[in-house]
């Protein structure tokens, strides 16, 4: 079955929208699994969200439906990293693997200097684990007991990346253990 199209739509200016979707339920492989309404105002007002080295976006459904948000970061760098949350309603529905390549796209033909995307999850998030794996990331780390929530437990978390070159390509390179 083919992916679900997805759009992605720039957060220029973060408003009640943005968190009323991060506060609107528990995410839970992320740090902060529970997020409120400060911790996301005190976020804007700090450009976390927007900055000369970050972008934010809704994910839009084909209906313009707002069904996730992506935080890409670390742009002035040559591997930047994302965050992704895909509203719970809409997960197992192929969105992530929309997203992702969406994403992979977005990045390698608008950021020249990007040359590789490194994304991290919690080593119990089959779910992601397996995602990075469809869209032809390659496992490049594991941390042990090295996210920690602000519950105080702390997991192994695991890296995966994907080459610019492995993306034009449509390759894999594994990594040279």
């Amino acid at each position: 079955m083919k992916p679900p199209k997805v759009e992605f739509v720039e957060i220029t200016i973060p408003d009640k929208e943005i968190v009323t979707f991060l506060c609107s339920e528990s995410w839970e492989y992320h740090s902060t699994p529970n997020p409120d309404s400060t911790l996301i105002h005190k976020n804007i007002s700090e450009g976390y969200y927007n900055s000369s080295e970050v972008k934010s976006f809704f994910v839009k459904n084909e209906s313009g439906v707002s069904i996730g948000f992506i935080r890409l970061f670390d742009l002035g760098d040559s591997t930047p990293l994302f965050d992704i949350r895909i509203a719970k309603s809409q997960r197992g529905k192929g969105f992530g693997e929309s997203v992702l390549n969406t994403l992979i796209e977005y990045v390698f033909k608008n950021f020249k200097n990007i040359s590789r995307i490194e994304g991290y999850t919690r080593e119990d998030n089959h779910a992601m684990i397996s995602l990075f794996r469809k869209c032809k990331f390659v496992k490049e780390a594991h941390h042990r007991k090295s996210w920690e929530q602000n519950t105080g437990e702390i997991f192994d978390s695991v890296g995966y990346c994907i080459l610019k070159e492995d993306w034009l390509s449509g390759n894999t390179t594994p990594v040279n253990w």
